[in-house]
Order: structure tokens, then sequence, then C-alpha cells
């Protein structure tokens, strides 16, 4: 089991295996009457009642969602954008604190699907003082730009590979700069 089902499982249900039908089985005979699935868009193992794209809406300092639109391994898509595209049912666009509006270039991407505004916001203000941050995410600078624009007073950022485990060493050396800045 990977770190995500398990963060996933601190706020509620969550089924895994491979075979996604099977899970989804399992976990209406436990009582699940919506079952959202992390990745499911191209699994055609299950019929969706709604499937709903979410894309990345940080388009500034040359970011874009789909990078240059090759599929893997070429690029970072799953598949060709206009043939995962039509079997949505709508866009969600996830807005970085401190932009206002998605990109016009973005959204006529999605003609005429809808598309909703999300907004990630902190559930609580930074702990005072000097902070070391540390992410291990597919875009760790989203995380050190998310602390930033909660007011956290960051004096160093540790940038870590997507789902990196950490080794002894990574936590000394993280428990050595919080050391250092304070």
């Amino acid at each position: 089991v990977g770190d995500e089902p398990l963060m996933l499982a601190a706020d509620g249900p969550v089924a895994v295996g491979r075979d996604r039908a099977a899970a989804a089985r399992l976990a209406v005979s436990q009582g699940a009457d919506v079952i959202v699935m992390d990745d499911g868009h191209q699994n055609p193992s299950l019929k969706p009642a709604l499937s709903l794209i979410v894309v990345d809406g940080e388009t500034r300092d040359g970011e874009w969602p789909f990078g240059d639109g090759a599929v893997f391994p070429a690029g970072p898509m799953r598949e060709p954008f206009a043939v995962g595209l039509s079997r949505a049912d709508a866009v969600a666009i996830v807005l970085p604190e401190g932009l206002d509006r998605p990109d016009p270039e973005l959204v006529a991407l999605f003609g005429a699907l809808p598309v909703l505004i999300v907004r990630i916001v902190p559930a609580q203000a930074p702990p005072p003082g000097p902070l070391v941050g540390f992410a291990g995410v597919a875009k760790p600078w989203k995380v050190e730009r998310a602390l930033q624009m909660a007011g956290a007073d960051l004096k160093d950022f540790a940038p870590y590979p997507d789902h990196a485990p950490l080794s002894p060493a990574d936590l000394t050396f993280l428990k050595d700069r919080a050391a250092l800045f304070g």
C-alpha cells in the first residue's frame, strides 16, 4: 500500500486493490454509497456515474498542467488530451493561492464542459517562528509556495522526489537544518 491511501484512510474508509472493480465491490459491501477513484479516469473496469477531471490551474512562470501534451513515457499525459476529455462530465481547475482566476487559454481547452474552480486553503495558520519545510510530491515547489502564501516564516525548504521514502540520513539533515534556523 502506498502513502496516498494511508493518508486518505485518516479521513474515511479506503479500499485498495489492483482489481479496481473488486475493490469497489468490497467498498459497497461495507456500506459505501459513493466511490471516488484516484487516477480512475483511464480505468474501464468501472462505469462512472460522474467523471471529473482535476487539473492543476497553475500557469504562472511558464507552468502548464499538460506539459508538452506528449503521452507517457514521452510526456506527462496518460492518454491523448482529446481522448480523455471526451469521457469527462466536467473539469475542476485547482487554483493556487494568489491566482484569482484561471488562465482563459486553459479554460478554452475544455470547450462546452462545465468548469468548476477549486481553491485549496490552509486548515489553520502555520506554527509561529522560523520553519524548515520539505515535500516528496510531484511538484514540491508548489508546497513551498503554499507554505509561503499561508504566512509561514520559511527559512529553508528541501524538495524530495514524488513519494520518496525518507531515510534516517534525510531526517537527520532536516533536523540539522531546523536547528540551524532556530
